[in-house]
């Protein structure tokens, strides 16, 4: 009897365990599902919108200074224009990014290796899209990937290229004989196969952290 007594003492601790597990991996689901709804899928949303709107601009601007017959005065008031069009939702998309992923920094909140290394590559990437395309890596720079997003978007880099006043010249260094429309045309050529980059990376990493919180 007192064996029966044990035993089945023992079977209802181990089913009282087994619903705390169950109930701590629920917790767990639902803030790994939490993060991607409340903030992955939020951020991808609006840099999609962004990288859309960019490819529209930076297309255009390609094909202004490629014709001779455009002039490069009326190109940069086009370019101060466009470029202003999406500019609080890149405000937007950078404060939230920067934000969040300060946030699990400050927590220490961490998942696994797969997981942790594609929202440090998502927010990287997302930073490539919004901020300087000129930056580089931040694991090469040891840094945050929160710095990935400087002050300056790609649009008022080029602006500075085209008006004369690009950050080559502003640092002293040397960028050969070129006019403003030449300079213009590599700096847009460089913007747009940056942006492809970046985005691939976007995407990719969003896939990953889309498979690994909501759908395990």
């Amino acid at each position: 009897m007192l064996e029966l007594d044990i035993g089945l003492k023992l079977a209802d601790k181990l089913l009282e365990l087994l619903r705390e597990r169950d109930k701590n991996k629920e917790k767990e689901l639902k803030e790994r599902k939490d993060i991607f709804n409340d903030f992955i899928q939020p951020i991808y949303s609006d840099v999609e919108v962004i990288r859309q709107n960019y490819s529209l601009i930076f297309y255009n601007i390609q094909k202004r200074l490629a014709d001779d017959k455009t002039d490069l005065e009326s190109t940069i008031e086009e370019l101060k224009l466009l470029r202003m069009e999406l500019e609080p939702l890149r405000e937007k998309t950078r404060a939230v990014s920067i934000t969040f992923y300060r946030s699990l920094e400050s927590k220490g909140i961490s998942f696994d290796d797969t997981v942790d290394c594609a929202i440090v590559e998502f927010i990287s990437s997302v930073g490539r899209i919004i901020g300087s395309t000129s930056c580089a890596g931040f694991q090469a720079l040891e840094i945050s990937p929160a710095h990935m997003f400087f002050d300056v978007s790609a649009t008022y880099n080029l602006l500075y290229t085209l008006q004369g006043t690009s950050r080559s010249e502003k640092i002293g260094v040397q960028v050969g004989e070129m006019t403003r429309r030449e300079e213009g045309q590599i700096h847009v050529n460089q913007i747009i196969n940056q942006h492809a980059i970046g985005w691939h990376d976007v995407v990719s990493n969003y896939a990953i952290l889309k498979a690994e919180l909501c759908l395990k």
